[in-house]
């Protein structure tokens, strides 16, 4: 569930970050590029929530894995 939470908060930055690079544009800002250099900040969020989710799914499988070969 926190990687899930992780993963929601990185892409509402990243959108966040793309849209004000994006209203900067009438201020002198950077248009499309601006957009794409914006977007890493979530993107980093976002990746470590997958890993997140992942290596919680491993550790979940692994427990089963265990409870099963005690049978």
């Amino acid at each position: 569930m926190f990687g899930v939470l992780f993963v929601a908060v990185g892409v509402i930055l990243a959108l966040m970050g793309a849209y004000s690079a994006y209203t900067a544009t009438g201020y002198g800002g950077g248009g499309f590029v601006g957009m794409i250099l914006a977007a890493p900040s979530g993107g980093g969020i976002i990746v470590a929530g997958v890993f997140n989710i992942v290596f919680a799914k491993m550790a979940e499988a692994s427990v089963h894995t265990a409870e099963m070969t005690q049978h």
